[in-house]
């Protein structure tokens, strides 16, 4: 009987479907159809053990699927014996099986599975640092794929080849094919796996790439052969399709830490399972939840640094163990011993591949350690040594040469940004190898200057930047803050109190507009102490902008002493720029605290200065707005209004997105304050376009209690009562505090429209993220333009 006819016999005298068969011996239905079908009829020694498995065959019948599904193995088999095992494994690819499950490659599994089901693609290589777990998937994806290749799957761990012209031996030894005969090897490799589909796994090729000529000869050879590479860095063939294996998916940052959220992390689920081998009555708790994610965080996601760690939870609990990540790899170590060596430790692992280096992609490597958080091609270009490097031989490598061979390896990572500009960076632990190379080579403190520097040059663009370009900048000075604290930290070190207080007071914005105030004003602060009082212009701005941060959160009396030494200093040393700043803003601290007289004596001695292009700030626009808030003060709200818009008027002119949004959302209150609640919804519009822009959370609070004041007074008192409850939460987060006059007015209406400590709405509100409640606003003055009745005539026409 032919191969289908005895498939589907025993298939019915086992009284199993299709499907059932399937399930039980480990194939697709598809397979089992295709047998059925005459489609398959040479299939591997493998699919026949597992369909006989399946079936439950005696030996004899066993024997019979053999010899009608491979004739040439006939004479081998008994005829009839109850005593005789086959061992069908002499005849099936030898494929290891890793220890433990393969946690979150499900997705990588299909895409490699599809990948090498198209008939067009010959040759795939996983890439990827050391430890992102390329072996493991590569094995994964040979076992799901053991039945579609007929000719079989060979398995060739390359790992102790050196020599490039052993590449080749090593992988006809694991063929079967003897090194004897006057015929070229290759030719031979290609007899014995003949004219069926067959996949090679070249496991660890990155120590021998001189031998991808050969595995493209294999290719060229053996028209059904393909081929899948582990690799920690491309072959650089025409055939080649790379797959970069990514880190495990990380619990969402900005998202509320829940225990289910955590669990379906691959990276938090693989520390539980492997936590579990050496602690088995591990499990994730509402009290070691927290940590165990942060702790795969600081790992990046890297699988053998994951494992590595969570075999340390038989000695320390997950709090302990993350407090010892400032330095990661004197922990990550300890992995099973019959791993290979390079993967017991994850110093091991990196080494791999930093010994795999040339002397000058080492030095690259090393030097671009220095970087946090990631860096851009020109940030490289001003750390690396030199232009280009000499090579052996007289070969020339430019620095371009260099970052692209370190991405090839898999210890740079490359990533493009929303601007379409290319970013770089390591992996922590990677970056953590590399500053240890960086110290052992003495190269610390030059390649730390030129850090310094560089970021230096970079904050004081932002800093002396008078136009709307600063605010578009944001985002790009934001995506470099760890490097920034890299290179403060750096001059605190070295004690360099002038290049330190330069840089902090350079960043003012940063730390001001970004919500990094806290940490702005830890780092004004230890600047000041060391610079010791020397008479400086950067000193003088420092004490103004740190009181001014002090300001922002209701330090009064401290924030006008800093601003006001600030200012002394500034007259002595004749630096017009920072006095109109510190008289501006001690102008507008007087508004906010009230004290109108002392707020009309600064406006006085700034508006005489007039606008100049290096001021931040339109200053007459600025003394407009600062009327403006008196004005309300007074309670009077028709002279607010034509003094808002006047200096609306005058910052939109000069394109300043920042106090554009300030004198929009003040004009946009005043309007509801005066029943004009059209106009207040297209102020209030327009402001949050502006402060989107700029990004600023504090200011989104402040924006969101004035809308929450418009929606208690066009009568809807539980949508008020909720945002109010998400203003309440959200200034906690922040420490913010809004100014005197608006304090009161928005507590005042807070209160009318909450019903009680258990006001269902305000505790809804306080469970609210800022960019859920900013959103909610949004929707509804967007459904709410031209809605509101407007019993007030505009004020041109009164």
């Amino acid at each position: 009987m032919h191969l289908a006819g005895l498939v589907r016999h025993f298939r019915l005298a086992a009284g199993l479907s299709q499907e059932e068969l399937a399930e039980r011996s480990g194939l697709s239905a598809r397979t089992v159809s295709d047998f059925e079908r005459g489609l398959r009829t040479a299939p591997r020694p493998e699919t026949i053990r597992m369909l006989s498995e399946g079936l439950g065959l005696s030996d004899s019948e066993r024997a019979s699927l053999i010899a009608a599904a491979r004739p040439e193995l006939a004479p081998h088999l008994p005829v009839e014996s109850s005593e005789t095992s086959l061992d069908l494994d002499a005849w099936r690819s030898e494929l290891p099986r890793t220890a433990g499950e393969l946690i979150g490659r499900e997705r990588e599994t299909a895409d490699l599975t599809a990948m090498l089901s198209n008939g067009m693609v010959r040759l795939v290589t996983l890439t990827g640092p050391g430890g992102v777990g390329k072996t493991r998937l590569a094995l994964a994806v040979a076992h799901e794929m053991t039945a579609a290749f007929d000719g079989g799957v060979v398995f060739v761990a390359l790992a102790p080849v050196r020599d490039a012209s052993l590449v080749v031996p090593t992988i006809a030894r694991a063929i079967g094919v003897q090194e004897t005969g006057d015929r070229p090897l290759i030719d031979r490799i290609g007899d014995a796996l003949g004219n069926r589909p067959a996949l090679l796994v070249l496991d660890n090729m990155e120590q021998v790439p001189d031998a991808a000529a050969d595995v493209a000869a294999l290719l060229a050879g053996i028209p059904e052969l393909k081929v899948l590479v582990t690799s920690r860095g491309a072959l650089r063939l025409s055939s080649e399709q790379l797959y970069p294996v990514p880190t495990l998916r990380l619990p969402d940052p900005e998202a509320q830490l829940l225990m289910e959220d955590a669990t379906r992390s691959p990276a938090v689920a693989l520390f539980i399972d492997r936590a579990r081998q050496v602690q088995p009555a591990f499990a994730l708790t509402e009290t070691n939840v927290s940590p165990v994610v942060e702790i795969c965080r600081r790992l990046d996601g890297l699988p053998l640094a994951i494992e590595l760690a969570a075999a340390r939870t038989s000695l320390l609990p997950p709090s302990a163990l993350l407090a010892r990540m400032e330095r990661r790899l004197p922990v990550l170590t300890g992995g099973p011993r019959d791993l290979p060596e390079r993967l017991q430790t994850m110093r091991a692992a990196i080494a791999w591949s930093y010994e795999l280096l040339s002397p000058e992609e080492q030095t690259a490597f090393r030097q671009l350690a220095v970087f946090d958080g990631g860096f851009t091609l020109e940030a490289a270009e001003s750390i690396m040594t030199a232009s280009t490097q000499e090579m052996p031989g007289g070969a020339v490598v430019s620095q371009l040469d260099l970052l692209a061979a370190l991405v090839d390896r898999g210890l740079v990572w490359q990533a493009e940004q929303p601007d379409g500009d290319a970013r770089f960076g390591m992996l922590e632990t990677i970056r953590e190898f590399g500053l240890e190379q960086l110290i052992a080579a003495g190269e610390a403190d030059a390649v730390h200057g030129a850090h310094a520097a560089w970021f230096l040059a970079l904050a004081e663009t932002l800093d002396t930047d008078g136009g709307p370009t600063a605010y578009g900048e944001l985002d790009r000075i934001e995506r470099e803050l760890p490097n920034f604290r890299v290179a403060l930290a750096w001059t605190e070190q070295i004690d360099d109190t002038r290049l330190g207080l330069r840089l902090a007071q350079s960043l003012f914005r940063l730390w001001m507009l970004r919500s990094h105030r806290i940490e702005g004003r830890g780092w004004l602060e230890r600047a000041l102490v060391r610079d010791g009082g020397e008479p400086s212009a950067e000193r003088a701005a420092t004490l103004v902008y740190l009181g001014e941060i002090e300001h922002t959160y209701g330090n009064v009396d401290l924030g006008v002493r800093y601003r006001l030494q600030g200012l002394a200093l500034a007259r002595a040393l004749d630096h017009r720029r920072t006095i109109v700043f510190a008289l501006a803003h001690l102008a507008g601290g007087a508004v906010d605290a009230g004290d109108a007289e002392q707020a009309n004596l600064f406006l006085a001695e700034v508006e005489p200065r007039g606008a100049h292009p290096d001021d931040w700030i339109d200053v007459p626009g600025f003394v407009l707005y600062n009327r403006g808030m008196l004005a309300r003060q007074l309670d009077d709200l028709d002279s607010a209004r034509r003094f808002f818009t006047d200096a609306l008027a005058r910052f939109d002119r000069k394109g300043d997105v920042y106090y554009r949004a300030i004198a929009s959302e003040m004009l946009g209150l005043t309007h509801c304050e005066c029943g004009d609640y059209a106009q207040a919804v297209t102020s209030l519009l327009d402001s949050l376009d502006d402060w989107r822009t700029v990004g600023t959370r504090e200011s989104l609070i402040d924006w969101m209690a004035m809308v929450a004041t418009l929606a208690a007074a066009v009568d809807e008192p539980e949508r008020a009562s909720r945002w109010f409850g998400a203003v309440e939460a959200q200034a906690e987060i922040y420490g913010f505090n809004f100014p005197v006059p608006e304090r009161e007015r928005f507590a005042r209406t807070a209160e009318r429209v909450r019903t009680g400590p258990a006001d269902p709405n305000w505790s809804a509100g306080r469970t609210l993220t800022l960019a859920q409640v900013t959103a909610e606003a949004a929707a509804w003055l967007d459904d709410s333009a031209g809605s509101f009745w407007q019993p007030v005539s505009p004020i041109e026409d009164r």
